[in-house]
């Protein structure tokens, strides 16, 4: 589920299924996925191979566990103050705020298509 903000502000949260948006990547070829992984995460990775961690996992993990942070922090074994540090970095990283709607359905398409890709974090 995702929601959806009203146009005015501190008005209430609309909610919509995500996945017809999600259906949608799976009608696009390789080239088009592999555009939209490098436009959504490209800085991550290339930070991940250049200093050897694993910010790009963390991310995946954060979505699995449907953006719930003590359970990310419990699947990855750390402590959950660790988790939003390094959270904090990944929203550094890839100029985007976990908090606002539209950052979360980027993240969430673009690892979408990583999945389709078979580019998901071991």
């Amino acid at each position: 589920m995702a929601a959806r903000r009203a146009p005015e502000p501190g008005g209430t949260a609309v909610f919509d299924e995500l996945s017809g948006h999600l259906i949608l990547l799976d009608g696009l070829d390789q080239k088009a996925l592999a555009d939209i992984l490098e436009r959504t995460f490209a800085p991550l990775l290339e930070h991940d191979a250049a200093h050897r961690t694993s910010l790009y996992k963390t991310l995946f993990a954060l979505f699995e566990h449907h953006l719930a942070v003590q359970q990310t922090a419990d699947a990855l074994h750390i402590h959950r103050n660790t988790l939003q540090k390094r959270l904090a970095h990944v929203e550094e990283i890839l100029g985007i705020d976990l908090n606002e709607l539209d950052d979360i359905v980027d993240v969430r398409l673009g690892l979408q298509a990583a999945v389709l890709l078979g580019q998901q974090p071991a």
